[in-house]
């Protein structure tokens, strides 16, 4: 540390420097300074992470049909793309004929009550029937019309060919799955939103934009699903690549691509200056330590983030003499 506060001392002499954020380059004149540009590192990944290729569920669609099926045969697999009125299941058991009796029975009902409404709407303009009787026959049908629409609508999705019931894809899109819920058949379709990567990662790691990268395609981070514990986050990806094919449920490892600029420097070029990394630039005629952030350590080289200028040289040898030379002229 002498020789460092004694050459510290023929700065203040010959060049009337105290503490500062930068030296003259000619200070250093009697040594053999060394320099090189610094190297850009493109499309460095940081981090890689598994996730799978799913829809965040505000991109589902999913239909109740009001009916317990004991029977049932897939014609499609989940994850597989389907158009609407596709056939994507053979239904059958009790619950379904239960489902179809009722059906039919509400169905006559209905038309039977609608008879009954358009004869007496005529009685009651032409004044033939009172008030009360027309309120009461008005709201009978209404009343049974509503119960049979409140269960027609899943009719929609059934056909019906050569003694076998067919389920109906109520949407475009991938088709998720079916399932028995509370006495109903709950049948989910992922709308064709674009391609989704979802993925657990640790919290705060990633933002909105963020970039990840699979191979030549890129995925954007569209959501981030903080958890309670605070500790992890779901995010939500989306595929911005053009000509890029995934299966859905497919699971795919990628790469976080950094935001910022990043450089690559050699590992005996980082120094500790006060409680700060530090490389040593040379910057207009003038040497400078700038503070880095080391990202990673790849082959004896630092990844840093840095915030370098186009011109910068960095300072390859004496690193040592230039720390004791600001270490002693008191730079912290």
């Amino acid at each position: 540390m002498i020789k460092y506060i004694l050459f510290a001392l023929s700065l203040h002499i010959a060049y009337g420097l105290s503490a500062s954020e930068a030296l003259p380059v000619d200070a250093f004149a009697a040594y053999d300074m060394k320099y090189s540009n610094i190297q850009r590192v493109d499309n460095f990944a940081e981090q890689q992470y598994l996730g799978s290729i799913q829809q965040p569920d505000s991109y589902w669609f999913s239909t109740h049909l009001p009916f317990e099926v004991q029977q049932f045969k897939n014609l499609v697999s989940y994850g597989e793309r389907v158009a609407v009125n596709q056939r994507l299941a053979i239904l059958s058991g009790h619950g379904l004929e239960l489902y179809l009796a009722d059906l039919e029975n509400k169905k006559t009902l209905r038309s039977l009550a609608k008879q009954q409404y358009d004869s007496h709407k005529r009685l009651f303009k032409n004044k033939s029937i009172d008030a009360t009787t027309w309120q009461q026959i008005s709201q009978n049908y209404m009343e049974i019309k509503q119960a049979y629409d409140l269960i027609a609508h899943a009719a929609e999705f059934l056909q019906e060919e050569n003694g076998q019931m067919f389920l109906l894809a109520p949407s475009d899109g991938v088709y998720l799955k079916s399932e028995d819920m509370a006495e109903q058949l709950s049948v989910t379709i992922a709308s064709d939103e674009g391609v989704w990567l979802q993925l657990d990662v640790p919290a705060n790691s990633m933002d909105n934009n963020t970039k990840l990268t699979h191979q030549a395609c890129q995925f954007e981070v569209r959501r981030i699903e903080n958890n309670s514990n605070g500790v992890a986050a779901r995010v939500w990806a989306k595929l911005v690549s053009d000509d890029c094919s995934y299966q859905y449920y497919q699971r795919i490892r990628v790469a976080q691509s950094r935001q910022e600029t990043l450089f690559q420097v050699p590992t005996n070029s980082v120094a500790l200056l006060g409680d700060t990394e530090v490389i040593f630039v040379a910057r207009d005629g003038e040497i400078m330590p700038l503070p880095v952030v080391t990202k990673a350590v790849r082959d004896e080289q630092y990844i840093i983030a840095a915030s370098l200028e186009p011109n910068d040289k960095l300072v390859m040898n004496y690193t040592g003499v230039v720390k004791g030379a600001f270490m002693a002229l008191g730079t912290d």
